[in-house]
């Protein structure tokens, strides 16, 4: 295991840097670093990036004015009916996480013995899986808080209602939430979000195994056959853990379940959204790597700059206590 080194990174204690203390980004190992995704995280299904160069301002928010129901006639030379448009505009700020992975000099000399590996990369990568966890456990605590839906949108399940329980009816759970969100904002949702205790729980169960596969013989159910079989575009299942302060490992996602409409395209259509992810750098940079002489290390910084955000509690539904 390379040992990581953590170190606060001094921005995130809200320093304002000057021209002459911005750091010098790696274009090589950020450029890799973007493109690297843990498979096992889903934040960013939840709140779809949004590019920024800015690490504050006014966030996009559009209300329900294009829900409006008015007489549109013109009489020939009378004025235009005028209707104002724009958005709600929320103050936002970007978060700074760093952390620094440490890479001593006797284990990269090792690793250049056997071909192709690159201790450099492998290094950032850990960094990164470490500060991607972080933002998925953020994630997870914005997505699985009620107070970031609208009363009406979230669904407690208890005794027989729940998944785990052989008389439940999951299937008809994800119709209420779809047409909620459908009443709501005039689009039906696209996606659902769950943990991989939730999913196992659905594989198991007879209804679901039913509504795919029929009478016949049954096989394993995926994360596409539910989108399939609910209408989705997708079922993101986040099977991510960490480890609890007891050492033992815990689900990230606990046994909720997210119904939500995702903004597809640019951000600046008027479209509704359940969250938006905001992000610098594509939400991942690496600064150049340099040498600790004291420690005969190398020291690669790597920095994580997003603000994920609720925009939209209209296009979100949150079904709760899904396991027993």
């Amino acid at each position: 295991m390379r040992d990581l080194e953590l170190i606060l990174n001094a921005a995130g204690d809200g320093a304002q840097l000057t021209p002459g203390q911005a750091r010098v980004i790696d274009p090589i190992l950020s450029t890799a670093a973007r493109g690297y995704r843990n498979a096992a995280l889903i934040h960013y299904h939840l709140f779809p990036p949004v590019p920024t160069s800015v690490r504050g301002g006014t966030r996009i928010e559009f209300g329900r004015e294009d829900f409006r129901d008015l007489d549109t006639r013109r009489a020939p030379g009378g004025k235009y009916q005028e209707i104002q448009v724009g958005h709600v505009g929320k103050e936002f700020a970007v978060q700074t996480h760093g952390l620094i992975g440490k890479l001593p000099i006797e284990i990269e000399e090792d690793a250049m013995r056997v071909p192709g590996i690159d201790m450099g990369m492998r290094t950032v990568d850990s960094v990164q899986n470490i500060l991607g966890l972080r933002r998925e456990r953020l994630a997870a605590k914005l997505a699985t808080d009620s107070g970031n839906f609208n009363a009406a949108n979230v669904l407690t399940l208890a005794g027989a209602s729940q998944w785990s329980h052989k008389d439940s009816d999951p299937s008809a759970n994800i119709r209420t939430a779809t047409n909620a969100i459908r009443k709501a904002i005039g689009r039906r949702p696209k996606d659902v979000a769950m943990g991989g205790a939730v999913f196992e729980a659905l594989q198991a169960h007879k209804e679901i195994l039913k509504a795919v596969f029929g009478d016949g013989p049954q096989g394993q159910i995926t994360p596409e056959m539910l989108a399939k079989l609910w209408n989705m575009d997708r079922v993101a299942v986040g099977d991510a853990v960490y480890l609890d302060d007891a050492g033992a490992t815990a689900d990230i996602w606990g046994d909720s379940v997210i119904v939500h409409y995702a903004a597809v395209g640019p951000v600046s259509r008027a479209e509704a959204s359940w969250g938006l992810g905001y992000e610098i750098d594509g939400g991942v940079s690496v600064d150049m790597a340099w040498y600790d002489a004291e420690c005969r290390s190398w020291k690669y910084p790597v920095n994580a700059e997003y603000a994920d955000l609720i925009v939209g509690k209209d296009a979100g539904y949150l079904i709760k206590d899904v396991l027993a």
